[in-house]
């Protein structure tokens, strides 16, 4: 009986070990695109909270170092008067010097007292105005500016005072962290009838009914200090 119990087990036995041998099937790989699971919307519900994403930085309109603005500045600077070789003043070959000090209240906003000497060929020009300046950026290499002064131009030839005015257009260009160099174009204007001249008839008369104007290229050095806005 026992040998035929082992006869009736031998082909359940032999057939587990055949299972056994054989090798097991591979999984299939996943698909390299999976639908995404949607839902319609349904009024009333709370939108979803969009996911994070890392914080980029922000696009910058000019590059270059981050140069802060300082509340302080001085600058000085020559200039050139070229256009005036074609006017009938025959102040041609004229130069200019200039100092100038700025108190910037905010980065887009300065206070500014300037003062230069002109060579004319009739005499030279003082002239000492009180001004605003507006800047375009508030931090970066470059530092373009407007400026609006008004103030008074005495000039030597006729020993006279005029009201004056000035607008300059400036682009700053900060060289290191305290030193900035500025190409600027500058036209002023004076108007002698509202002035005083102490000179002779002969001088004031033509004097006070005439009249200054000119635009002068110059290139001015300015240094920068104080706490950093």
């Amino acid at each position: 009986m026992l040998r035929g119990s082992l006869f009736a087990f031998a082909p359940m036995f032999a057939a587990s070990m055949a299972g056994a041998a054989e090798p097991q099937a591979a999984e299939p790989p996943r698909p390299s695109f999976e639908p995404v699971l949607y839902r319609p919307w349904v009024a009333g519900e709370s939108l979803p909270t969009p996911p994070e994403s890392a914080d980029a930085a922000p696009a910058r309109l000019v590059p270059g170092p981050e140069y802060a603005r300082r509340p302080y500045q001085v600058s000085a600077g020559i200039a050139l008067l070229p256009f005036e070789c074609l006017a009938s003043r025959r102040a041609c070959g004229s130069t200019a010097q200039s100092v100038s000090f700025g108190w910037r209240t905010t980065p887009h906003f300065a206070w500014a007292l300037a003062a230069d000497r002109t060579q004319l060929t009739a005499g030279n020009r003082y002239y000492l105005a009180l001004g605003a300046r507006v800047f375009a950026y508030e931090r970066g290499p470059l530092d373009p500016f407007l400026e609006l002064n008004l103030g008074g131009e005495v000039a030597t030839e006729a020993e006279g005072v005029a009201l004056a005015g000035e607008i300059v257009f400036g682009l700053g260009l900060t060289l290191v962290e305290h030193l900035m160099l500025a190409p600027t174009l500058a036209f002023r204007h004076s108007e002698h009838r509202l002035g005083v001249c102490r000179s002779a008839l002969a001088t004031c008369d033509p004097w006070s009914h005439d009249r200054t104007y000119w635009i002068a290229l110059g290139l001015g050095v300015g240094a920068v200090w104080g706490p950093p806005h």
